[in-house]
């Protein structure tokens, strides 16, 4: 029972999936009286719109899937069960032996793949998912466990080493251990052992040592991943943690997991706790629509509260993308034009004129793609799967040729980047019509759809349910 576990009762309480909202939620302008603010403060907690978080679907699905994996990996490994303490003793008689001298043990963890392109918000839904989690505890004396002394460590977040090497992703577990340890591994274990074979294997058994619930591997990109030449051998190596009883989640860019979407045994380990793909938003999207627009332009340093109407959200939508990190700089840069204009409140037109800035003119091409549903204009991204796209939206019942016939710049063959210095007002006014009939045959789609299901189906509202509920109770 988990209750007879002390790795599993060190964790505290459980964290159910209603209180997530509220778990997740952070903001600067809490409890603050911003109608007071002097332009100085103005400036100062605008600055800080970069740490908001807004509770969503997505972020509350992580979190939950990363709470079950430490949980799941801790039941199986109680230090109160002789068995897996003797599992223990065996992992640490490994120190000396190569990968592929490695016994089998069986305590195959979970894996969790999450993928998306720059500014979909992955690595930041994962660092506050993991933030509400101890990431290291000290347990004292206890002789049923076995120990006269335990760092528990929970939970290790690395990046993938900038060239992808073994050797560069050993050390970069070492020094972050270490970091949060306050021991001195990086220097101690290369000392050890002397081959990165060996030293992979020392790195295995100390992090299985200290009972480590999660390690996660964020910043996997197609140069220092896919490209890599050590690729098939960091990918054993990752295997063999999970061996070990460490669940292992790998993020990173799309073009990074090719050939892992292409093995169906590696699929198969590194998708066992499930896959989660972070795309640009489409404007019906219920993250998008009910929980990150709103909670973006909550975040006001202004004296009045411009409520958010269609238009609003429209225009937001159009000049971002659907993108997390564009919403985030439009409505930041909106809110600097208006305090250096010295208005009381934020307008449409204030977005219009930072989207028009020099910083913004810059991403057009990147917003007009994912708006236009133009796979050809992401073809001067090397780090987007422009291919990818183009299928995903060739397949999408939104882009059907009944819309496209309605605005010809939704063609690849018409739309083209000299569209960037038409007036964004315009461009947006001219497409709305268009976005407007596309959305409107999707939602008929989904109404059909929902008629199907049971109430309590998340496609149907059931878990939505949830968040609207506990986002209105900590909106209050």
């Amino acid at each position: 029972m988990p209750s007879d576990n002390p790795l599993i009762t060190a964790l505290g309480p459980y964290k159910s999936y209603k209180t997530l909202p509220e778990l997740l939620r952070y903001s600067y302008l809490d409890n603050k009286d911003v109608r007071n603010f002097d332009e100085q403060e103005q400036n100062d907690y605008l600055g800080q719109i970069k740490s908001l978080f807004v509770p969503t679907l997505s972020s509350m699905e992580v979190t939950y899937t990363i709470q079950q994996m430490i949980r799941d990996s801790y039941f199986v490994r109680n230090p109160y069960l002789v068995e897996t303490r003797k599992q223990l003793y065996e992992i640490g008689s490994c120190a000396g032996m190569k990968l592929d001298e490695l016994p089998s043990f069986d305590l195959n963890a979970s894996g969790y793949l999450i993928y998306g392109i720059t500014g979909g918000g992955k690595s930041k839904e994962l660092k506050r998912a993991l933030s509400l989690f101890p990431q290291v505890i000290e347990h004292g004396h206890d002789e049923e466990a076995g120990w006269k002394r335990q760092k528990q460590l929970v939970w290790l977040y690395v990046q993938v080493s900038h060239d992808g090497s073994r050797g560069g992703q050993l050390i970069e577990i070492l020094a972050a251990m270490d970091e949060v340890l306050n021991t001195n591994y990086h220097i101690e274990l290369p000392k050890q052992y002397r081959t990165i074979e060996k030293l992979a294997v020392g790195v295995g058994i100390v992090l299985a040592t200290h009972y480590c619930g999660l390690i996660v591997f964020d910043e996997a990109q197609k140069n220092n991943f896919y490209e890599s030449i050590y690729k098939d051998i960091l990918q054993a190596f990752f295997l063999k943690l999970m061996n070990f009883g460490i669940p292992i989640i790998v993020c990173g860019n799309p073009l990074a997991f090719e050939d892992i979407f292409n093995s169906s045994q590696l699929t198969r380990r590194f998708r066992s706790e499930g896959l989660k793909e972070y795309l640009p938003a489409e404007e019906c999207d219920d993250d998008w629509n009910n929980y990150m627009v709103p909670g973006i332009w909550e975040y006001n340093v202004l004296p009045e509260y411009t409520e958010l109407n269609d238009e609003i959200r429209h225009a937001l939508y159009m000049c971002s993308g659907g993108m997390r990190h564009y919403l985030c700089e439009l409505v930041k840069g909106a809110q600097n034009i208006a305090i250096r204009s010295d208005s009381k409140s934020l307008t449409i037109d204030h977005i219009f004129q930072y989207y028009e800035t020099p910083a913004m003119k810059l991403q057009h091409n990147l917003v007009n793609a994912f708006i236009s549903k133009n796979s050809k204009l992401l073809t001067e991204y090397k780090d987007i799967p422009a291919e990818y796209f183009k299928k995903l939206w060739e397949n999408d019942e939104g882009s059907s040729s009944e819309t496209k016939q309605n605005d010809k710049s939704y063609t690849d063959d018409n739309y083209s980047s000299n569209q960037n210095d038409v007036d964004i007002s315009r461009t947006i006014k001219r497409r709305k019509k268009t976005e407007e009939t596309r959305l409107q045959n999707k939602q008929k789609k989904k109404k059909r759809n929902k008629k199907e299901l049971p109430d309590f189906d998340l496609r149907n509202g059931g878990l939505e349910n949830v968040v609207v509920q506990g986002y209105m109770k900590i909106s209050k």
